[in-house]
């Protein structure tokens, strides 16, 4: 099954994501259930002029088209809740999509957290959630999620590094069919990599737990490479991960080349987490004219990966 959560009430993500349903083959709706308030999802159907009607459990569209349906009946934070109870029924063989929510519905229990990724680290203590992007045989990996800059330092530590990507390569071994990794291509943390110290001593110290762990994998790992270059070190894109410190180092390239078109993976949880690489997009929200390719892209996977941990 495919979990999919509402996200923001004034965003696109609802638009989206009907929009895309309908370009799905019609047996694909079986194995997605939507979790959110019915007011919402309804108001979303009629201001896109999509004729339905709910019975129960489902929602029913012309054509006897029918997609499940779990109502968020608590009207506090609704974006929220439906994210909640939608974790609460995913696990192992199904797969969680999340639509775009903005950073100040994430409060739950008086903790305010940065998004979805922070929420699965600080909730999720037994798993090491891992924030991935895809677009086609392209794949990028964020050691740190959304993170200031002047915290680099203090956060990318020597034990930091050796954890995190200990626990990448875990997830890699975990997921095979997704991720077919064969190599590891590592940014450095300073410009240049750091010189050979000249610009920063970080990369040294690291290179030094990169040759420690090669021992321990089958995984082709380089030293660290400058960031504005590894794009250019990469040989075999399907077999290859690119694996960024930070968020704009890894982004700022990504999101450039593959616009809508990238999906936001979340790997080393109890289950597999999707989402559009886009956000809510508030100022186009209610005029119907959001562009639903990338939601449809990342169902497709979506689907993909649920056939997968299924087989």
């Amino acid at each position: 099954m495919i979990n999919v959560t509402q996200g923001d009430e004034e965003s696109i993500g609802l638009e989206v994501f009907f929009k895309s349903i309908f370009l799905l083959p019609s047996k694909s709706l079986e194995k997605i259930n939507l979790f959110g308030n019915k007011a919402v999802i309804e108001r979303h159907l009629k201001t896109l002029n999509i004729p339905y009607s709910i019975h129960k459990n489902k929602i029913n569209f012309k054509k006897n088209n029918e997609l499940k349906f779990t109502h968020i009946r608590n009207q506090t934070n609704t974006p929220f809740e439906s994210f909640k109870e939608a974790i609460q029924q995913t696990n192992e063989k199904s797969v969680l999509f999340t639509l775009p929510m903005s950073k100040k519905n994430f409060h739950h229990k008086n903790e305010q957290y940065k998004g979805h990724t922070d929420f699965f680290r600080k909730n999720f203590t037994n798993s090491s959630p891992k924030m991935f992007f895809l677009n086609g045989n392209e794949k990028i990996c964020l050691l740190t999620d959304h993170l200031p800059l002047d915290s680099i330092s203090r956060v990318i530590t020597p034990e930091f590094f050796r954890n995190s990507l200990n626990d990448l390569i875990s997830v890699i071994d975990r997921h095979p069919s997704i991720l077919e990794i064969k190599n590891i291509l590592l940014s450095g943390i300073n410009p240049h990599a750091g010189e050979k110290g000249l610009i920063g001593n970080e990369e040294v110290e690291l290179n030094k737990i990169i040759n420690d762990i090669r021992l321990k994998t089958d995984i082709i790992i380089s030293n660290l490479i400058p960031a504005d270059t590894i794009h250019k070190k990469v040989t075999s894109l399907k077999e290859t991960l690119l694996v960024f410190p930070y968020h704009d180092q890894g982004l700022c390239n990504f999101k450039p080349r593959n616009d809508i078109l990238g999906i936001n993976l979340t790997l080393g949880l109890p289950f597999i987490r999707l989402s559009v690489d886009h956000g809510t997009a508030t100022n186009i929200w209610g005029k119907g004219i959001a562009n639903p390719t990338g939601c449809y892209y990342a169902l497709l996977k979506a689907l993909e990966f649920e056939r997968n941990i299924n087989e």
